[in-house]
């Protein structure tokens, strides 16, 4: 069946019948002004042409399909009740709404200064376009986000309600003002493949989360709750924030090799790395004591507080004592265990010393005789 349609000085209008209804448009004799309001059965709507502007288009009761190959501008999609497909070329100052049932929502170019939110149910979205000045939003429900290879400035990814799963892929430019939120829940924010030019901000906020960040110099922040954190191949910074922390710390290399049998010495660690990285991962909340977060080191449950004159063994996860300068990357062991503000996490290989390669990670305002075996799995 057909919509009916209507057409008057505001402009055109079709509504649906109570059957499935299929409606073909083109921009070349629909450019804006136009209305679409499908009713009980799984209808289909097809936009093509140039620009789509000024549309409303509300899905039924059922499953509808609203297909715009049409650059959509300055309009409003709802797909309502029932599970609905909803996909577009380009966006530009629209809002787009799921609502109730579990929606698709696919986006193949470039969104700009629009809202896209699933609302109620575990919907699936497939942003493959750069992303600037925008919101994709969750909604209510276990809801799956995946964001392809793009830019991403000013904008925000939320999560909202439910243990939602949103995926980062390569980034072609590192994030600007746009952060990736988890929202309520036990959520997995994976950023791992957002490669090089990554750079990502991830925050878990409430609910026991799983982190991942990339190749980039990443910023992640826990939230409330017992969340999992790994930065990543690159210098990332590291937030856990309330509850018991757990960090995963990716291999770091230092600027020179230290023996077994050799003492720490003072000679600043500079960080170092054939791969390019800048720096080390920072935490910048760590809470030390038994009882308190952990680092997921090679050797569980070992540590040896450190100071300059601390001799080099194998097989232990060392907390030296020193001094962190952000500017620089730099780390100056202090000469005794109390002396300095921060620490620098280094672990010996079996057998060997402190060498090119071991993990390194810097605890912000940590002084290393507060660390204990109990803050290593």
């Amino acid at each position: 069946m057909a919509f009916t349609t209507t057409t008057g000085t505001g402009g055109t209008s079709l509504i649906g019948t109570s059957g499935v209804d299929t409606a073909s448009l083109t921009t070349s004799t629909l450019t804006q002004g136009v209305f679409i309001g499908a009713q009980g059965d799984a209808d289909v709507v097809n936009v093509g042409g140039g620009t789509a502007s000024s549309y409303k288009v509300y899905g039924g009761a059922v499953n509808d399909i609203v297909n715009f190959t049409a650059a959509l501008s300055a309009s409003t999609v709802q797909g309502n009740d029932g599970n609905d497909t909803l996909t577009f070329a380009a966006v530009t100052n629209s809002t787009i709404s799921g609502l109730a049932g579990t929606d698709a929502i696919t986006i193949a170019g470039a969104i700009s200064g629009s809202l896209v939110n699933g609302n109620d149910a575990d919907d699936t979205f497939a942003i493959n376009g750069n992303v600037a000045t925008s919101t994709i939003a969750g909604g209510q429900g276990n809801d799956t986000i995946t964001i392809g290879a793009v830019a991403y400035t000013s904008g925000r990814i939320n999560g909202q309600e439910g243990n939602d799963t949103i995926t980062v892929g390569v980034l072609t430019a590192a994030m600007s003002g746009a952060t990736v939120f988890g929202g309520n829940g036990s959520d997995v924010i994976n950023a791992n493949a957002s490669g090089a030019n990554g750079g990502v901000t991830l925050s878990g906020d409430l609910g026991g989360d799983l982190l991942t960040g990339g190749t980039g110099a990443d910023s992640i922040y826990g939230g409330e709750g017992v969340d999992t954190i790994f930065g990543g191949t690159n210098g990332d910074t590291m937030v856990g924030g309330s509850g018991v922390d757990t960090f995963i710390t990716n291999n770091r290399g230092i600027n020179a090799a230290i023996a077994t049998g050799a003492s720490i010495g003072t000679a600043n660690f500079v960080y170092a790395s054939a791969a390019g990285d800048l720096r080390f991962d920072v935490i910048t909340d760590f809470a030390a004591g038994s009882g308190g977060d952990l680092i997921d080191a090679e050797f569980a449950n070992q540590v040896t507080v450190a100071s300059s004159a601390t001799v080099v063994t194998g097989s232990t996860n060392f907390a030296i004592s020193g001094t962190y300068t952000a500017a620089t990357g730099t780390f100056a062991p202090s000469t005794t265990t109390t002396g300095g503000p921060d620490t620098l996490i280094l672990s010996s290989g079996a057998g060997a010393g402190l060498i090119i390669g071991t993990a390194g990670t810097v605890l912000l305002g940590i002084n290393a005789s507060q660390v204990v075996a109990a803050n290593f799995a």
